[in-house]
């Protein structure tokens, strides 16, 4: 059995991360389960609102840390892997995300192994891979995925009342809606527009225009996060 463990760093530059939610990390490790379930035990470390100091203590040991890294939190994520080489030198860390896109060869020399381009298939063909001894050190998904053939992410992975809660939906014209009991979720993949500071505009050129989930998929998730969440806003 191989523990995987999907850290979420602190993000302590926003005012509140938990105002956003995990959706990458909820996304993959639900496609890991419905692919590998007897194969692999899988949690979300979440460090949101963790000190950086002490995110060490918070992490457990795990064969394998995934990490989906961003320009902001590359520091941080950079400390964790060194961190956590010394005190689980036999676990491996694989990483994907924006960064790593766009710095390869600079990610390259932190982690054991990237996945560039979108990540459903080849996170599952790189755990395959780890299990037979033959990981390599780049996967990348050369073409679009269709993302209806995907489940919908479950939320499972972390408590309650860091998915779902008050004050996510606010109107400064409209009090009340504060009141709700709220949570946030993705409906369509990809970017209209051409913004030349941001790393999507690399991705774009693999994967361009903007992909929607169907109305049932849709359905399915809004039905869940009410019957288990008991949403009343999204």
């Amino acid at each position: 059995m191989v523990t995987i463990g999907f850290i979420q760093p602190s993000s302590e530059y926003l005012f509140d991360p938990f105002r956003g939610d995990p959706f990458t990390h909820y996304h993959i490790l639900t496609v890991l389960e419905e692919r590998l379930d007897a194969q692999i035990n899988t949690c979300l470390i979440d460090l949101r609102g963790i000190k950086r100091n002490f995110a060490i203590y918070h992490i457990p040991e795990c064969d394998i840390y995934l990490h989906s890294v961003y320009t902001l939190d590359y520091n941080e994520q950079l400390d964790i892997v060194n961190q956590l080489r010394l005190k689980h030198p036999k676990s491996i860390h694989i990483a994907g995300g924006p960064h790593v896109g766009s710095f390869t060869d600079e990610c390259l020399k932190v982690f054991d192994c990237l996945i560039l381009g979108e990540g459903e298939e080849i996170i599952v063909q790189a755990i395959n891979d780890y299990m037979a001894q033959k990981l390599q050190k780049v996967y990348r998904q050369s073409c679009a995925l269709d993302i209806n053939v995907y489940p919908f992410a479950r939320r499972h992975f972390l408590p309650k009342n860091t998915t779902t809660r008050k004050n996510m939906m606010t109107l400064r014209k409209k009090p009340g809606f504060g009141d709700l009991n709220g949570t946030t979720a993705i409906f369509s993949r990809g970017c209209p527009y051409n913004c030349h500071f941001c790393a999507i505009k690399q991705v774009r050129e693999s994967f361009s225009g903007i992909r929607f989930r169907n109305p049932q998929n849709v359905e399915m998730e809004i039905e869940y996060l009410k019957t288990e969440y008991d949403i009343k806003g999204l």
